[in-house]
């Protein structure tokens, strides 16, 4: 039977456990500001952008139309630290092209801007948690592009050629390579007839009748035992002067060797409005 002291006790101790665990309510620390799912338009290419934060520090991230992956979409996963107002991963997650395999590594890391949005180290985007339209004011809608370089000369001191272009843009001139990297069997090996597998870039500057356009790729060489097999990949548009100012554009390349060097560009384009 419980006395009146042994009563005073337990309503005692009840109220005590009752206000440390009210008090550890309060003092408990907060969710992070980035859980959650936030949305992103990419400017260079208008494709929407999923991050996904979990309470646990994890991220899904996806691009639904990666420019570097030929045109299908990009996923990745990763597992970040918060301190203040800034996410911070890994510095090794995989990015995986869809239905392709996986790509780069990618160093990610987000910041909480003053008015609510986010900025990131994946680009110029700005991160909402409002899930917007891919069609993005200001723009035209992507249309279809063709574009093909020729090149005339491939070195000393550098690559040029001419280059035509139909269906989004109808525009022809000159070219030059301004840039070139790859991988060091790129450089050590017949391209003509690889003895494997290559990786390299380029950058070339397009003059036209109307202005300038600044286009960068990414290709690979594959053995195909057959004499100069196609290059593949991807490209880009990187900027534009004159009529081309505020273009964007991407897709895939194939670097036909035969009958005639030609680097062809397929894809899509799209143009800010003025």
């Amino acid at each position: 039977m419980l006395t009146r002291a042994s009563m005073r006790f337990v309503l005692a101790t009840t109220v005590v456990c009752a206000a440390m665990l009210f008090a550890g309510g309060i003092n408990a620390a907060p969710l992070s500001p980035f859980v959650g799912t936030w949305w992103a338009i990419d400017p260079s290419d208008q494709s929407l952008e999923q991050a996904t934060f979990g309470a646990g520090g994890s991220l899904f991230y996806r691009d639904d139309y990666a420019t570097s992956c030929g045109g299908v979409p990009a996923i990745a996963k990763d597992t970040g630290t918060v301190s203040g107002d800034v996410w911070t991963g890994t510095g090794d997650s995989t990015v995986y092209c869809v239905g392709i395999g996986p790509h780069v590594t990618e160093f990610f890391q987000f910041t909480l801007n003053p008015d609510g949005t986010l900025s990131s180290s994946v680009g110029d985007e700005v991160w909402t948690r409002t899930k917007p339209t891919t069609s993005v004011p200001g723009t035209d809608a992507p249309a279809a592009v063709s574009i093909d370089l020729f090149p005339t000369q491939f070195c000393c001191p550098q690559e040029i050629g001419t280059w035509q272009a139909s269906g989004a843009i109808n525009d022809s001139g000159s070219y030059v390579r301004t840039g070139e990297r790859g991988t060091g069997s790129a450089a050590h090996q017949d391209l003509c007839q690889p003895e494997h597998t290559a990786a390299f870039g380029e950058e070339f500057v397009l003059t036209g009748s109307t202005g300038t356009l600044t286009i960068k790729d990414e290709e690979t060489v594959v053995p195909a035992g057959e004499l100069c097999p196609p290059d593949s990949g991807v490209w880009q548009i990187v900027s534009g002067t004159g009529a081309y100012v505020g273009i964007n554009g991407h897709g895939k390349t194939q670097f036909m060797k035969t009958p005639v060097l030609d680097l062809a560009l397929t894809g899509v384009v799209v143009s800010q409005r003025s």
